[in-house]
């Protein structure tokens, strides 16, 4: 199993994946739009990889595209990455960070509702 942390901007994405053990797979910044993210994602199945993105305001957009793939995702709470990645803040660190939760079991995700 891979796990994979975006951080979602309005103009790119910053990617890491990381495997069971938290040895980094990938990690890329790239422009945010369908086909970069299937390019980010070519050669891993659906099956093998959970995805998690900050619940940030442009998260739909991802997650539709990612759904519409057949990625599971999920969706995490900023506050949590903020508070363990502190003064260190930034897009790889944030990516790394959701990834890296997810290898612990440690991610706090939130709730998606309809509109």
């Amino acid at each position: 199993m891979k796990y994979c942390g975006m951080d979602v901007h309005k103009e790119s994405i910053t990617a890491c994946i990381m495997d069971k053990e938290g040895n980094v797979v990938r990690h890329h910044t790239f422009p945010y739009n369908k086909e970069s993210i299937k390019a980010f994602l070519f050669g891993i199945s659906n099956a093998e990889i959970e995805i998690a993105i900050e619940a940030c305001g442009i998260w739909r957009g991802v997650y539709k595209v990612l759904k519409e793939l057949g990625y599971k995702v999920k969706l995490a709470n900023p506050n949590k990455t903020h508070d363990i990645a502190c003064r260190k803040k930034t897009d790889n660190v944030d990516s790394r960070i959701l990834a890296c939760r997810f290898v612990e079991d440690k991610l706090s995700p939130r709730s998606i509702y309809s509109r």
